[in-house]
């Protein structure tokens, strides 16, 4: 985890025990708004997980979005629509990501 001053850290570890059993890890970067976790689906496609800040004043952008979830390609772009929640929920995390595992499926 590369955010000290994260202030959402009981959220990101109840997450990351949920996802980790899926693949999941921490992704987080310093070059990122937010802390993340992330899935190799394939060589050539990640799943991202971000999770914001729950103080408004530390959050970059993601207005009344809690969590983002997307889907990128090798060089960077996404390949799915994402997905967010608007709520601090692991379930809601574990939804969003079983729909866009589903998509890539297809």
């Amino acid at each position: 985890m590369v955010f000290p001053q994260f202030d959402n850290m009981v959220f990101f570890k109840k997450t990351l025990a949920a996802l980790t059993p899926l693949g999941f890890e921490d992704y987080s970067s310093p070059d990122d708004a937010c802390p993340s976790l992330g899935l190799a689906v394939t060589n050539n496609i990640l799943i991202q997980v971000f999770i914001d800040h729950i103080n408004p004043e530390y959050r970059h952008g993601f207005d009344d979005v809690n969590v983002y979830m997307m889907a990128f390609d090798g060089m960077g772009d996404q390949i799915v629509e994402p997905e967010t929640s608007t709520s601090f929920k692991v379930e809601d995390v574990m939804a969003g990501v079983a729909k866009i595992l589903a998509t890539l499926r297809t």
